[in-house]
Formats: structure tokens, C-alpha cells, sequence
């Protein structure tokens, strides 16, 4: 498990989760996303509690869940914490597993130079820096 991509899926998760209070995003993700959001969040502030460095950080993230240096904060405080816990970072990644299979929706996808795609036929897909395509 790579704890890097587990913490930037729970924070990919619990972004919108805490921008909508809960219960505004169990009405747009469904209910089964919005359990395993309110299971990783309640994990992830239970790990958290009595450390003051790491309840800032969540709650920081709280307040402003869209701010990408707060969230960027949160996920190496995550890779901290999972890193000298290896049940909390088993949780974790559990957790994350399951919320990305109940979102319906969307396809949660996360890490650099990914793509996601459905439904998608006779096309080509073309990742990486300065390159040039030519369809003549």
C-alpha cells in the first residue's frame, strides 16, 4: 500500500464531504458514499484526537475543505500518522477502497498523470510531457 496515494484518496473524499456538512452530500453522492465519508472522517479526527498539530490540521481543512495547501497539509499529516500506525493506515486505506466503490457517480482518481474514463470507444489516450500527435 502507498501511503501517499491513500491519503490523497481520503482527502479526494472528504473535500466534498466537509464542503457539503454531511448531510448536503449525502443528498448529492448517496447514502452509501456519505457512510464511508462519515466512517473515514470519524477514523481519521478519532486518530487525530489529542494531538494538537493534527486536530489544526483537520480542523483547518474543516473550515475551508476546498483549500488545496490546507488539504495538501492533511494528506502529509496522514502519511505521517499511517506510516507509524499500521492499522490506522490499513483502516484507512480500507475505507477509501470502499468509499470509491459506493460513489456511483464518479470515478475518484487521484496521483499524477491519471485519467478516468467511461463508455469511452475507438479512442486514444495520450499521457505524459511535450508530446507532439500527428494524424496525417
Amino acid at each position: 500500500m502507498i501511503l501517499e496515494t491513500v491519503a490523497a484518496g481520503a482527502v479526494a473524499i472528504l473535500s466534498p464531504y466537509l464542503a457539503e456538512a454531511g448531510k448536503g452530500f449525502a443528498k448529492k453522492a448517496g447514502e452509501s458514499l456519505a457512510e464511508k465519508a462519515t466512517s473515514l472522517y470519524d477514523t481519521i479526527k478519532a486518530k487525530f484526537k489529542g494531538d494538537p498539530d493534527a486536530e489544526q490540521a483537520l480542523s483547518l481543512v474543516e473550515a475551508k475543505p476546498e483549500s488545496k495547501g490546507r488539504q495538501m497539509a492533511l494528506e502529509e499529516l496522514l502519511v505521517e500518522r499511517m506510516d507509524g500506525d499500521a492499522d490506522f493506515a490499513k483502516t484507512v486505506g480500507e475505507l477509501v477502497e470502499e468509499a470509491k466503490k459506493a460513489d456511483a457517480r464518479n470515478v475518484i482518481v487521484f496521483g499524477n498523470r491519471n485519467i478516468a474514463a467511461r463508455d469511452v470507444k475507438d479512442s486514444t489516450f495520450i499521457t505524459g510531457d511535450q508530446n507532439i500527435v500527428d494524424r496525417s
